[in-house]
């Protein structure tokens, strides 16, 4: 029973809304400001959490496309899935972010980087390395258009 609590609590840890909102900074710290990037917060923690896909991103090139990206069905499968099940903690991520003022919401629903939190900066790197690379990813998208390559058909 002890080793059941253990986990459980280890994920309940690691799934924490104040550490992960971290995550959420840097990749709007590094996402380019379009419209409606506020949608995008949906896929950030269900792709960076999961460790194939964190991996993949970590070891991207910086000519790898999203295209290559979701070539890989690994980094994609059960995308709609993992994105309904971690709704409300991406949500709660924002609200972190954006209550201390780490990140504004603009009136056309882009999310803009403000500062980083400098008092814990140092856990979850690779899943920050991972949400930085996946800004870089889809910069040259719209999130419209995200979406649909992703395969995604509602959040």
């Amino acid at each position: 029973m002890n080793d059941f609590l253990l986990l459980k609590n280890l994920d309940i840890l690691s799934k924490n809304p104040i550490l992960l909102s971290l995550v959420i900074d840097n990749f709007y710290k590094f996402s380019i400001r379009k419209e409606k990037n506020i949608l995008l917060v949906y896929l950030i923690i269900p792709l960076v959490l999961s460790e194939n896909t964190r991996l993949s991103l970590c070891n991207s090139k910086a000519t790898s496309s999203l295209f290559t990206f979701c070539g890989n069905n690994n980094n994609i499968s059960m995308l709609q899935n993992k994105i309904l099940n971690q709704k409300n903690l991406s949500i709660k991520s924002l609200y972190v972010s954006l209550s201390s003022k780490r990140l504004k919401l603009n009136d056309d629903l882009s999310i803009d980087f403000i500062k980083e939190n400098e008092q814990i900066n140092n856990i979850y790197l690779e899943e920050k390395k991972a949400a930085k690379k996946l800004a870089f990813l889809l910069n040259s998208f719209d999130v419209n258009t995200i979406y649909r390559i992703f395969g995604v058909k509602f959040i």
